[in-house]
This record gives structure tokens, sequence and C-alpha cells, in this order.
């Protein structure tokens, strides 16, 4: 078949025959054409370097209540001395805003939570308090459409993103109820979304408390799942710091700069994803002491002194602080203020009165000290002594319910990774505005670390990103599975020339490509996905790509529904990375309604290196009991179909069909009237009959009738341009109707 590195990947079907149309539709491979699919939707994509640069701005009257009747005339962009020009400005409610209308403004718009969990600055009662918190936050205070994100922090453990930024709330939820100590999740993406079936049952546990009159008892949810080994686990994090504490300031110190340091890494990831990332900080804070000498009294008189500009009372450094703490306070605001820049905004939520030691009251308020330099640097807020946490996510949710979309044109386009600082202001008086300090050009891929190189994914997933920079297309067509589920065959086919003439800028021999492949449901959230990583080595296989293209055959599965399939290509080098997607709907194939998977253009041409998505065919593991064979199967041989292919007069056009729910005859034949139309991209229309009938047959176990036809569409001489192949099926014999259509090109002179 084929090696995936080291080697050229050979063709993994047969090579198309040269003589005989027959002949070439038993010996081909396998792929897809969707019927029922719309138009890939071109989203504009806002980029800094490219296009656009979209901010995310929230405006407030005096009371912190949302202002909502602006518009671009009340803005201003500035860059320097620099006025932007305001291509646009949309006002954004996050409660009431629909998903379709989050498909086409900018993906900055959409709001994004991270609930950051600290296990090693916060004691036990206080971490239960606040997954309790965070539980009822997730179910009663975020919108449909939010990305939600968990993640937990340690000075010894490290980040750990437990789930990244995405619509699916049941995911969100059983990692806060469990934080994932020893309940690791078994099936997950390379993005690091999960895919267990036990997802389905407490999805439905948050719908049904959503929807409950009951809503303060949501923290049953956390404490079924939690368990007093995981609690006890936690403590010993916490114990273990505090013991450091007690040791002495230097292995206390040393500590802290690994926390930091951890800090600096949770910035850079944080930095490469679009629009404003709220991080809710749930910790009691370290001692801000070990760092600069100073205390909560002190900030406050700093943070005065600069907003009444009152320079008599300025903030002075205890200088019995050694130069290694000041090394460390630096590095500390340093890191803040990258936090800043990238539009990640601190609402602390501190943890620390929980605490059942009260010789903790002094410590507790030495930590609230780092706690408000997180809220205070990052344009957040500080929510401390809050018996309820709950009220303090709520005014959280509220102060970020709505803003604006700020969509403006750079002065000059930046080296990659260089910051732009903005001010961006309302002309009507006693407002706030709150933005983020600037925004940045997109660093180099290779400067990209594998964190960053996963956001990246994951925000292409979940987000309605359109980007072309490796030409690539590709199909999908749903078919019947079993009783439950429905299988969508998705054919990719991506221009090999799009990755070998970047070959100048490459530093490694091997061009690695990755496809990534899902079915995403409601507001975008994963349902299926498949993933694969294609290499080439030699010289040979070089050529090969660069006189032809990878096809790549993927399988998806899902429930009855409507759903987005959606296609990411990414080198693995440079890290150009393209995304598109389309709509499908998966019928409830068991009611027997009629159903037509199709019109597939079967592959005429050669040139294309072929890969199966074998990992992905079988039903084991996360696939237990879905149906995983494709549907291209002619006898013992595979049909390779072809995505949008482009037609001509030299070669006629063979085309598959399969037919469901059709009523059947005495004889056992079903009595069908098909009528085929070519629609040119203006929507005229214009009737082709098929030329000849190739082949038919009837699968009596799963009521499919296959048909396929030959065309002569190419020698037609229709207008160049972008077709489609219309099919309007009825069956005689019940009267249901079907409608189906491919897209295909008539190449200019």
């Amino acid at each position: 078949m084929r090696k995936r590195k080291g080697t050229w990947v050979g063709p993994a079907i047969a090579a198309l025959a040269a003589a005989g149309i027959l002949a070439f539709l038993l010996a081909t491979g396998q792929a897809t054409v969707s019927a029922e699919q719309q138009d890939q939707q071109q989203i504009p994509y806002y980029r800094a370097g490219t296009r656009l640069v979209a901010i995310p701005v929230y405006v407030t009257s005096g009371d912190g209540t949302p202002v909502r009747d602006l518009s671009a005339a009340d803005f201003e962009v500035r860059e320097g001395r620099t006025t932007c020009r305001i291509e646009s400005v949309e006002f954004i409610d996050h409660t009431a805003t629909s998903a379709d209308a989050y498909a086409i403004i900018p993906p900055e718009s959409r709001r994004q939570f991270l609930l950051l969990f600290d296990l090693s600055f916060s004691n036990m009662m206080g971490l239960r308090k606040a997954r309790e918190a965070g539980f009822d936050f997730l179910v009663n205070k975020t919108s449909d459409n939010d990305l939600i994100a968990v993640a937990t922090i340690s000075g010894r453990g490290g980040i750990r993103l437990l789930c990244p930024f995405g619509p699916s709330k049941a995911l969100a939820a059983k990692m806060i109820a469990s934080l994932e100590l020893g309940q690791q999740m078994k099936f997950r993406d390379p993005a690091g979304f999960a895919f267990d079936s036990e997802l389905e049952y407490v999805d439905e546990m948050i719908a049904q408390l959503s929807t409950s009159e009951d809503t303060g008892s949501s923290d049953r949810g956390v404490d079924s799942a939690a368990t007093e080994n995981e609690l006890a686990a936690l403590e010993a994090l916490h114990d273990a710091f505090r013991a450091s504490e007690g040791a002495n300031d230097r292995v206390y110190t040393a500590l802290i700069a690994n926390y930091i340091g951890i800090f600096k890494a949770l910035s850079e990831g944080l930095g490469s994803l679009r629009g404003r990332k709220n991080v809710i900080l749930f910790s009691e804070g370290f001692d801000q002491e070990n760092l600069s000498g100073t205390n909560m009294a002190d900030l406050e008189r700093q943070s005065n002194a600069m907003a009444t500009l009152n320079t008599g009372n300025t903030f002075t450094t205890d200088l019995s602080v050694t130069q290694s703490q000041q090394d460390l306070l630096g590095t500390f605001q340093k890191v803040l203020r990258q936090f800043s820049n990238e539009n990640t905004v601190f609402y602390v939520v501190d943890t620390g009165r929980f605490s059942e030691a009260t010789k903790d009251a002094a410590r507790r308020r030495s930590g609230q000290g780092t706690l408000y330099q997180f809220a205070d640097e990052t344009n957040g807020e500080l929510f401390s002594n809050r018996a309820d946490l709950e009220s303090a996510l709520d005014e959280i949710a509220q102060k970020t319910s709505a803003g604006y979309i700020v969509t403006f044109q750079p002065p000059k386009e930046g080296k990659p990774g260089e910051f732009r600082k903005i001010d961006i202001s309302v002309k009507r008086p006693g407002l706030r505005v709150n933005h983020q300090a600037g925004y940045s050009f997109e660093k180099d891929y290779s400067e990209l670390n594998p964190a960053e190189k996963q956001l990246q994914l994951a925000e292409f997933v979940v987000k309605d990103i359109v980007s072309t920079r490796i030409p690539f297309t590709f199909d999908a067509v749903v078919f019947e599975g079993n009783d439950s589920f429905g299988r969508v065959p998705v054919v990719v086919e991506i221009d090999g020339s799009g990755l070998t003439e970047a070959r100048g800028k490459r530093k490694e021999k091997i061009i690695q490509t990755e496809i990534y492949g899902y079915l995403l449901g409601e507001n975008n959230a994963p349902v299926d996905f498949f993933f694969d990583y294609v290499s080439f080595s030699t010289d040979e296989a070089k050529k090969a790509l660069a006189e032809g293209g990878i096809k790549y055959y993927g399988l998806l599965v899902g429930k009855p529904g409507r759903y987005k399939v959606k296609v990411i290509v990414r080198d693995s080098e440079l890290g150009m990375i393209s995304s598109l997607f389309r709509q499908v709907s998966i019928p409830d194939f068991t009611a027997g309604e009629l159903h037509v998977s199709g019109p597939v253009f079967i592959e005429m041409g050669q040139g294309w290196i072929n890969f199966f998505a074998n990992a992905n065919q079988e039903a084991t593991g996360r696939r237990a009991g879905h149906p995983v064979g494709f549907p291209y199967q002619w006898g013992p041989r595979s049909l390779a179909p072809a995505c949008n292919p482009e037609l001509s007069a030299a070669v006629p056009e063979v085309v598959f069909f399969r037919f469901q729910g059709l009523h059947m005859a005495s004889a056992g034949q079903p009595r069908i009237d098909m009528q085929f139309e070519l629609v040119d991209s203006s929507g005229g229309k214009r009737e082709v009959q098929p030329k000849a009938l190739i082949d038919k047959r009837f699968n009596t176990d799963g009521r499919t009738y296959d048909v396929v036809l030959q065309f002569a569409i190419g020698g037609m001489g229709l207008e160049p341009g972008q077709w489609r192949l219309r099919l309007k099926l009825k069956d005689q014999l019940s009267g249901n109707e079907a409608l189906a259509e491919a897209p295909f090109v008539i190449a200019g002179n």
C-alpha cells in the first residue's frame, strides 16, 4: 500500500485503465462528491499582515452596563500618531447572537473563557468551592456559542490544558468535576478534544440542569464525580508549596520562579488565539513579598497614584529585596504585560478565605497582592472575600455579555511577531472603553511551541476561519450506515505544487502534510474526526507530488442531524494552514425516506497519490459499534471519485448514484424518473441526458439501489466556469421525490 515516512508513498489504488470506460470503472480507487452540501462559504479571513485587524472592544456606562447604540462614527483607532481607517463596527450580544451570525463575522467575535484552577495555591475547601462555582458558571451563565477551556496550573506539574477552547459544555463539565485526576479521557484528537461516549450523558445532565427551576444545586454535578482521593491529591500539591514556604525563602522563591515561568508559557500559547481571552483564575495567590517586599496596601497606593496623577504618593521598592527577587519581579510584570498585549484578561477569584487554618489569615492577605497584580495589569478584576463565588462569576458573565468588534486597516504591514500598540476611544463622553493594548503580526511557525501549534489547530476547528494558503478542495457525501449512525466519507484533493513550490523555504528534507477532518455539530461542537500525516522524502516522491497531488480518503460517522464537515490541511514544517467546510445533513435512514447519495463523478485522470485513513476504519475503540466501511465499492473493486472535477470533451464522464428508500414493484425492481440539469453559477439551467447506463445494482439487505451512468457534458460547448449537475428523482411507486447535485468545472480556452 504505502509507507508513511522515508520513501515515496505509492498509489494505494490501482492505476486507471487507459482504454474503456467500464474497465476504468472497475479498476479505480475511492472518494466522494456531495449531493446535499451547500457551497463553501467564503468567510472573510481577518488577520494582521494580510488584510484587516479585528479588535474586541467593551464599552460600558458608569454603572458597568454595556452600551449598545454606538456606530463606526463613534469610534477612533490610533496607532501612534496615525489614525487608522475603520472598516466596520459590529455590536455583539453574546447572550443573543446566533451561531449563523457568528459564522459570518470575524472569528475574534466569539466569547472565550479559560477556567484556570490553581492546584498549588488553593486550599482544599477553596478548590471545592471553585469547582462548584465553575460548574454553575458553565451551566447557567455561558451561552451555547461561548468557547470554554479548562486547565490546571501548579508549580510542580506545570500547565495542563484539560480541554481546549470549544463549545462542548459536556467536556468542560467533566474536566471541572474531576480536574482529570485519575479520570483520563480515552479518546482525544490532536487538538485536545475528547470523543468519549460518556460525554453524551454529561451533555444531557447539563441540559436538564440549565432548564431546571432549581439551578442552585448544580454543585451536585461536581460532588458526584469528585472523590476524596482526588481532593487529597490536590491538597498534597498545596501542602508541598506551603512546606517549601516554611523551609526558606530561597526554596520558596525558586518554586515561585517556576510558577511564573509556567504562566509565561501560557501567555505565549494564548497569544496565538484570536479575540479576547477571559481567564477566570481560582487561586489564593503566592506570597508577593518574596518578589518585591511589598504588600497589598503598597500596590493599591501605586494604582491610585497613577489613576489620580498623585505623584507625591509614589511606589517605592523595599531596598532589602535581593537582586534575584528584583529580577523575578521584573519577569512577573513582563509576563503580565504580555498577557495584556495579547488581549488576555484575568478575572481573579480569591479562594483564600476558605482556608481552615486561622494562621493563614496573614498569608492570605499577602497572597492577594499577586492576585491583584494579575487583575490590574490585564484590565481585569479581583474578587476577594466572597463567601459566594457564584456571585463573582455572575458579575464576570454580565461584564462580558456584550461588546463591539472594531475592524480596521493597519497603517502598514509588520514583521512576523511584531507588536503594535493601539488606542481605541469613543467620542461620546462618560463611557469606559476596554480593549487590548495592541495587536501582533503572525509569528513564524518555527517559533511556535507545541502548545501554540495545538491551540492554533483547535481554533481552526471551532471557529469558521477560511484559509487557502495550501490549495485544496474536498467533498463529503452522506451514506447509510447502521441503525444509529450514518457514514460521511470525505475525499481531500491537495494540489502538490502548493507544497513543493515552497521548497526554497524549507530546511528539512521531508515534506510532511497534516490532514484533519471533523464532523461538527451545533455551535461547531466536534462530533467525530480523522487525522493523518503524509510524508515525502525522496526526490522521486517529491517529483510525483509536484506533478500531481494528494488524494486522501477519510471517514466520519454521526447520528441523524445537521452538521458541518471541516477539513484542515497544514504543512508540518512551514506552518501554512488551510481550512474549508461544507454543510451536510444525515437523515434517519431507518425512517425509509427517499435519499440520494451523489452524484459522484468518477476520476478519469491520473496523477493522484492516494492515501487511506486506515486507522480510522476499524470498529474498535471510539468507533466501536459504528459503521466504518467505505460505500464506493462495486463488487470487489473500488471507485475513485473526483472533487469538483474539470471536464473536457476528450473524456466522457462516469457518474455514480446511490438511492435509499425506494419502493419495489412485485418483480423486485423500482420504478423511478430521473431528470438531469446543468446549472451555471448564475442559476441558469440546461437539461442533459446520460449517454449510457453502465451498470446498476440492488442491495436487498440494505435496500440501496446503485446506478452508474455515462455522460458527455464536457463536449456540450458549455461556457467556462463553475457548474453543477443536478438530479431530480421521483419514486413512481411512493410518489416521494429527492434532489441532489454535485459541482464541476468547465475549463476556459
